[in-house]
């Protein structure tokens, strides 16, 4: 499959793990050998501890016990009965876990500090990136915030304290959503409230 285009961005966090997700996988595996146990090498990454599932077709008032084979593979288990019953040639076992996505992916992130693009998945053709980019000037009064102990917000009113009648006030606010799910980027969060004094007649 070519995926031709990253077209869902996530917010940046380190370059890798915005990209995770994790999905059930089911397996069915035929026994080939009669025996009380059976190694399975699961082939995939990042196996969610506690999801492991496993019992026999049919068979299922037959306990089925397993375990990790190793510390540092957490992909390969062991599968087995305990005494007086077995894994008899020919029972399908029933296999199911979670573990990481490894579909191909269209998300992408965007590290905005030191200007570096990440996606999900490794790209196979060429790919075209466009973006904006601005050299801005501003010039204008320089707006200086007041503390907190220079005012009082109610629900009515705003109360700054020591006012001067020859400062111009202004109140920079931004509404604020719950929701995530829609934006463009850069990605903005956590805007708040500012008071700010404008009347100072110097350049930013």
């Amino acid at each position: 499959m070519i995926l031709k285009k990253y077209l869902t961005e996530v917010s940046f966090k380190d370059g890798s793990s915005e990209f995770k997700t994790y999905r059930r996988y089911t397996r069915t595996i035929e026994i080939t050998e009669t025996s009380t146990s059976l190694v399975l090498d699961l082939e995939r990454k990042e196996i969610s501890d506690g999801s492991f599932e496993v019992s026999i077709k049919g068979k299922y008032d037959i306990p089925v016990y397993f375990k990790q084979v190793s510390d540092t593979e957490d992909h390969i288990y062991e599968v087995y009965v305990k005494s007086g019953n077995n894994l008899i040639k020919g029972d399908v076992l029933e296999v199911s876990f979670v573990a990481l996505n490894e579909a191909i992916s269209d998300l992408y992130s965007v590290d905005y500090e030191n200007g570096l693009l990440y996606l999900a998945t490794p790209p196979n053709i060429r790919l075209d990136v466009d973006y904006d980019a601005y050299n801005v000037l501003v010039k204008g009064a320089r707006g200086i915030q007041l503390e907190p102990e220079d005012y009082t917000v109610t629900d009515t009113e705003t109360n700054i304290l020591n006012y001067k009648n020859n400062t111009d006030y202004n109140i920079v606010y931004s509404l604020k959503t719950e929701e995530e799910s829609t934006y463009s980027t850069p990605i903005i969060n956590d805007i708040g409230i500012n008071y700010i004094n404008t009347s100072e007649e110097e350049s930013l």
